[in-house]
């Protein structure tokens, strides 16, 4: 377990790493910050960027810095107060989907997420906890909740109901949508993870916004409506992947995007720099749960 001292000096490299600074570091004092590039931390201490060379402007510069804090803060929270039990990504894809949770706190997203158009890894998520599903698993949950909302069902529900409510809940579809759904409440029952309601709903309205945003145009959205309450914004980046934010019910597109245009620069040099996913044998990616 790293202690408080040492999650702290790896936020830091972490800063002077993504801004391109000679250093980076935490003070408390009277007098304001020497340095141009500073932002105020919680229990008094500032985090003061020294000699950044990001070619970008001030303004940009403190965005980024804002988002990298954000990104970390439960983590220098806890570190500051001297809590032992620190949060502190181990991983590149743990990095990416703390990234990735704080974009959805700032944008006031259900989810966040990032998929790409030429294979079905989703490569980062904010969803807690992360399942094994896939863009795959997207497509076919998608089609399992339209066929559901043609009967005027919720797929999120019905998947909570006991098995006799089910039953009698399912005659309502006609027999194609009725046997779409009832094979995807099959698979669905072997994820542990969708064990509440708002669990559950997120990760359709998820699944549904990734098949939608992998389906279109690279930058792309959809607007809730009196009858579906999903609304996605999506943004394209380094020519096939895609950043999407999930909303449950109405969101502000301006609020949104301009949070996704902060945070892309960070979430796009995470994503090239994870790496590669070794497939099996024979060339093809695992799935978990295969296409219909």
């Amino acid at each position: 377990m790293l202690s408080s001292v040492d999650a702290v000096l790896r936020f830091l490299e972490l800063v002077q790493r993504e801004l391109q600074a000679d250093d980076a570091r935490l003070e408390i004092g009277v007098q304001p910050a020497a340095e141009p590039l500073w932002l105020e931390m919680p229990g008094g201490f500032r985090l003061v960027v020294v000699g950044a060379r990001m070619p970008a402007p001030l303004e940009e510069q403190r965005a980024r810095l804002a988002m990298l804090a954000e990104t970390f803060s439960q983590t220098l929270g806890a570190a500051m107060q001297q809590v032992p039990e620190l949060h502190v990504p181990s991983t590149a894809n743990e990095a990416l989907d703390d990234t990735l949770a704080a974009l959805a706190r700032v944008a006031h997203a259900t989810a966040a997420a990032v998929v790409d158009e030429r294979s079905p890894v989703i490569w980062g998520s904010s969803v807690v906890p992360r399942g094994p599903e896939d863009a795959d698993v997207a497509a076919w949950v998608s089609s399992a909740a339209m066929a559901a909302t043609r009967g005027g069902l919720d797929l999120a529900e019905v998947l909570g109901a006991d098995a006799k409510t089910r039953d009698a809940t399912l005659v309502k579809l006609a027999p194609d949508d009725q046997a779409r759904v009832q094979r995807a409440l099959a698979r669905l029952e072997q994820l542990g993870h969708l064990d509440s309601a708002e669990k559950r709903r997120r990760f359709v309205l998820t699944m549904r916004a990734i098949a939608a945003a992998r389906r279109g145009a690279p930058d792309a959205k959809m607007v809730a409506t009196e009858h579906d309450p999903l609304g996605w914004l999506a943004r394209g980046f380094a020519g096939i992947y895609r950043l999407v934010l999930v909303f449950d019910g109405t969101y502000s597109e301006l609020h949104a995007g301009a949070a996704m245009i902060r945070a892309l620069p960070v979430i796009e040099r995470m994503v090239v720099g994870l790496p590669p996913v070794d497939p099996p044998k024979g060339g093809q990616i695992v799935r978990m749960f295969p296409p219909k």
